[in-house]
């Protein structure tokens, strides 16, 4: 596939993502809004590690959060956990897309924060569907380079699902 607008992200055309044009512009309907969907492929660099607070058994583990197929998910089993992703090399980031699920379907608190400091980067609260889900509305981040990011769910009284998250590296303005 051609061009990137950033190693590894989602998109790119790297190994494993289908041959699509990866220009970050995904999500920009013809309006010039915002819209949201899946995105194809993976969506974060390879030698990406997923660690999180708990999973809910094996068959929902970090890595089932960006492992490029919806029908698999990190769960941690509870209404409020957080995963982490923790990058071979910094990586350009602007937003984040998230495929999600919830049991009961409910609005969900998500904030992004980062390794190298303690003030989020990031946070947004999104109408979460049941399975199979959807993808919510991007999650605009501070831009910037990131070795890591981490991505907190509340559920309130819901229990919280990943499907999949892609990273964007330029905002839907």
């Amino acid at each position: 596939g051609a061009g990137g607008g950033g190693a590894g992200v989602a998109g790119d055309g790297g190994p494993g993502t289908n041959s699509g044009s990866g220009n970050g512009d995904a999500g920009v309907d013809a309006l010039g809004g915002c819209q949201s969907g899946d995105l194809p492929g993976i969506g974060v660099p390879s030698g990406t590690i997923a660690t999180a607070s708990a999973s809910f058994d094996s068959t929902h583990s970090p890595a089932q959060a960006i492992d490029g197929d919806l029908t698999t998910q990190w769960s941690p089993g509870t209404y409020v956990g957080w995963i982490t992703f923790t990058f071979p090399a910094p990586v350009t980031i602007a937003a984040i897309r998230i495929h999600a699920d919830a049991l009961p379907a409910t609005n969900e608190i998500y904030t992004v924060t980062t390794g190298t400091s303690t003030a989020p980067i990031g946070m947004a609260t999104a109408a979460v569907t049941l399975a199979p889900g959807t993808a919510l509305p991007d999650i605009p981040i501070t831009p910037g380079a990131y070795s890591n990011i981490t991505v907190t769910v509340n559920g309130g009284g819901s229990w919280v699902a990943i499907d999949e998250i892609w990273l964007l590296p330029s905002a839907c303005q």
